[in-house]
């Protein structure tokens, strides 16, 4: 989404119980009209975020939450005339040049590591849920084996493509 800069809050101080954060409002004109959103200290982008200057131009990438909320997760300086890909980025390597998509390929690089060490751990976590259903399943006493053999069935079932092609899911 680009956007032009129409005003900066300053940050300010906010406390809830024995949590502490910072805050600030800050106000832009973007294709939807004019707009507002509250930036926190806690998110990813505060940084980039408190370097902003009003009149300026940037390409704000969003993403949804957790509990469904649109947020700011990449900010990088722009102009109204491109798409957003200016060579230069708001903060970190400020050199300009093909340096700088490096520095911004690489700050979502994490991201993309946790994505493959979760994807990597999914058979994982439905085996042992399979385990969990088949103890669960069967009477006290039942011998270990037939139980893996139940869970080894789960396990089946739940991997299975046939099913989901029958579902319409992709």
């Amino acid at each position: 989404m680009i956007i032009t800069i129409t005003e900066m809050g300053d940050a300010t101080h906010q406390r809830k119980g024995k949590n502490a954060w910072s805050e600030m409002i800050v106000k832009y004109d973007s294709d939807k009209g004019s707009r507002e959103s509250k930036v926190t200290s806690f998110s990813k982008i505060w940084d980039d975020a408190k370097t902003m200057e009003v009149g300026k131009t940037y390409d704000v990438k969003v993403e949804k939450n957790g509990k469904g909320f649109w947020e700011w997760v990449a900010i990088k300086e722009g102009s109204a005339q491109d798409t957003g890909r200016s060579n230069t980025v708001s903060t970190g390597n400020r050199s300009g040049g093909n340096n700088s998509q490096g520095y911004w390929d690489e700050r979502f690089k994490i991201d993309v590591e946790r994505f493959q060490f979760d994807k990597d751990k999914q058979p994982l976590i439905i085996r042992q849920s399979c385990i969990s259903s088949a103890v669960a399943s069967v009477p006290v006493g039942t011998d270990v084996d037939e139980i893996i053999e139940r869970a080894k069935q789960f396990e089946a079932y739940v991997n299975s493509e046939a099913d989901l092609e029958q579902m319409d899911i992709e």
